[in-house]
């Protein structure tokens, strides 16, 4: 796995993370915010190259970490730009905003595989994929949080991610 080859200090192997990842990580970002996407979807690697010592992915795959990190980080920015007065008033911030029309087509397969996925999940899963993918908690703090061991969060959660990889392996043979 690149992601315990990172771990490590190995360059190389989050530099092959990053070029798996980079494209569904940029149009997820671009579907969310259109011009500040690369600044999101950089900040997602970052976080990722500065969390890799302690994260805790039941897979193999990164994806569905960076996904929920650049939702998170989307929504701050969306945030903070409210909060300092900045809106989507003028027709050209609208289509600035826009995902590029070769990229509105993979983000709106990605939007919906991953939507999809989460939705068909039981209760007690959305809200792990929500505090652990989404919100990046750990383990035992997530368990605490729902009332289960962190064990049973284990399972639920590899089991989660397996379902999530393999809707998301769609998109990435297309």
């Amino acid at each position: 796995m690149l992601l315990l080859r990172a771990r490590s200090g190995d360059e190389g192997a989050f530099a092959e993370l990053f070029d798996r990842h980079a494209r569904p990580v940029l149009a997820f970002a671009r579907s969310r915010l259109g011009t500040d996407a690369e600044d999101v979807a950089q900040a997602a690697f970052v976080l990722l190259w500065e969390k890799r010592r302690e994260l805790e992915l039941a897979g193999a795959s990164a994806l569905p970490w960076l996904l929920g990190t650049v939702r998170v980080l989307s929504l701050a920015a969306i945030r903070e730009s409210a909060r300092h007065g900045v809106t989507l008033d003028s027709a050209a911030d609208v289509a600035d905003a826009a995902p590029q029309p070769d990229r509105a087509a993979e983000v709106a397969e990605l939007e919906r595989l991953v939507a999809g996925a989460v939705d068909a999940l039981e209760p007690v899963d959305r809200d792990i994929y929500r505090l652990c993918i989404e919100e990046g908690r750990r383990y035992a703090d997530a368990a605490a949080t729902l009332g289960l061991t962190p064990a049973t969060l284990r399972g639920r959660l590899a089991r989660l991610r397996r379902r999530l990889r393999a809707e998301l392996e769609i998109l990435r043979g297309a």
